[in-house]
């Protein structure tokens, strides 16, 4: 098979990228664990640099796929310049339908010595065979340079479990765990998931403060966030849990800018989505029922521009479920836009972003707000801003066809202005920039995007600024379903 010298290039420069230590967009390979940065906003690695978590959510791969398979999907998300993937350990049938009610791994080997199922096993008995291969299965991610956020018994199937061993065995399980891990420096710790009850029983958010307090006793190198319930929720809303939450998780199937900002708000502490709608899932108590590419993209947006500057995780059903053809289906058109999220953050300084709250930089055209319990992801057009820190910069997120009135004077110098295609990686300039940092200018965006949708970010910054790259995974093909 011939190869077009442009690909060929591409690959050599992938190589001497994963060679010499950096990912193959241009960041610097990240040395873990990540911790919050100095001014508690965003995440850094042991270096110091800023990390943003390019999250996927497969949850279930140690009971539905082998390693082997599992290092196709690993290498499949590096190469997408993803960063971070949510796994359960264990993986539970009441959570992801595909996995064994048993919560056993693919071979069969169980999580714990006595008891079948979650309801009836003792905490106090883990079988060290599955825990095995779950140390296998996070030192294959750190293969890929993949932050693992580790689920520990998570609260959707496993509440019942902890409910059944009582706050004692709960608590002697997290520090079983607590200390097998601590030395693993690739995970986060993720206590909830579902965690529907922690406001209405106090016996089962007192387990998951033992769970948590165990964990802790043994590790204090890792961050921990909590879960907790549908539709809407942030890890602060539970103050027994918070105590031991170190960064801080919006929970969302509403317009994600509102409960981002809301925790943003909450305290100074690193920021992620990581949970909003999935893509190939039906929800039967949501309007939309289905999410839509644009709707994925509203979400990741809107997160970053609304102070989640922890970044987003994304949900797939190709890259969850793994059913027959997942190794074609995971390169769907979520995937590639998600994949371009990531570099245009990556490109910029993301992690100086400020929220235009009170609407100074772009001062009309925003549109209303929704999202404290109400909102539709499909139709909401809410125009989120921020600015950086050192007035470099502006973002604008506009989810339709707009017409925004930006304060110029926000930045510091003349000023250089694009559109930013969400959907190609593509940047188009501005008639007429740079534009003096002074008085006020309307920007409209450009009628639809490649993707025949009508979201697009405009991008101001300092004209002396180097303009960002588009990456290499603009030559990724997106594959329909």
């Amino acid at each position: 098979m011939l190869i077009e010298p442009r690909k060929v290039v591409l690959l050599l420069v992938f190589v001497f990228a994963i060679s010499f230590g950096v990912s193959a967009f241009g960041q610097s390979k990240p040395v873990y664990p990540v911790k919050a940065s100095s001014n508690g906003r965003y995440l850094v690695d042991q270096n110091g640099n800023p990390f943003l978590m390019v999250g996927d959510s497969p949850q279930s791969p140690i009971g539905v796929i082998n390693a082997s398979d599992m290092g196709l999907y690993f290498a499949n998300r590096q190469a997408k310049g993803y960063n971070t993937v949510w796994m359960m350990f264990p993986c539970t049938n009441a959570t992801v339908p595909v996995c064994p009610t048993t919560a056993a791994a693919l071979d069969g080997t169980v999580p714990f010595t006595s008891g079948t199922s979650p309801a009836g096993y003792d905490l106090s008995t883990p079988n060290n065979a599955y825990w095995a291969e779950v140390d296998a299965a996070i030192n294959l991610a750190a293969q890929y340079n993949l932050l693992v956020v580790f689920n520990v018994i998570e609260t959707a199937g496993w509440t019942v479990a902890m409910e059944n061993n009582g706050n004692t065995r709960t608590y002697n399980f997290g520090q079983y765990i607590g200390s097998r891990y601590k030395n693993f420096p690739n995970i986060v710790w993720l206590v909830g998931n579902d965690f529907q009850t922690w406001n209405t029983s106090s016996v089962d958010n007192t387990l998951a403060q033992n769970l948590m307090q165990g964990i802790l006793s043994a590790d204090s190198s890792h961050l921990m966030l909590t879960e907790l319930n549908y539709n809407i929720s942030g890890s602060r809303d539970d103050s027994l849990l918070a105590a031991y939450t170190t960064f801080n998780g919006a929970y969302t199937y509403y317009p994600t800018y509102y409960e981002a900002l809301k925790q943003y708000n909450a305290v100074a502490m690193p920021v992620i989505t990581e949970e909003a709608y999935w893509w190939g899932i039906t929800y039967g108590n949501l309007t939309p029922t289905t999410a839509t590419p644009l709707m994925l993209r509203k979400q990741a947006y809107w997160t970053v521009l609304s102070g989640g500057l922890g970044g987003y995780l994304s949900g797939d059903i190709n890259s969850a479920a793994f059913q027959s053809g997942w190794q074609t289906a995971i390169n769907d058109i979520p995937a590639t836009h998600m994949s371009y999220w990531g570099q245009f953050f990556e490109s910029l300084p993301f992690y100086k972003l400020v929220p235009d709250q009170s609407h100074t930089v772009v001062t009309a055209g925003y549109g209303t707000a929704t999202g404290n319990g109400s909102g539709n992801i499909q139709t909401d057009n809410y125009v989120t801003t921020a600015l950086a820190s050192d007035s470099s910069s502006v973002l604008s997120y506009c989810p339709q066809n707009c017409t925004i009135t930006a304060n110029m004077g926000a930045l510091s110098g003349a000023v250089k202005a694009q559109w930013y295609d969400p959907t190609n990686n593509s940047y188009q300039a501005i008639n007429g920039s740079p534009f003096t940092n002074s008085g006020t200018h309307t920007f409209s965006t450009p009628g639809n995007n490649s993707a025949g949708d009508p979201d697009w970010v405009l991008l101001l910054q300092v004209s002396t600024l180097p303009v960002p790259p588009t990456g290499l995974a603009a030559t990724v093909s997106p594959t329909t379903k």
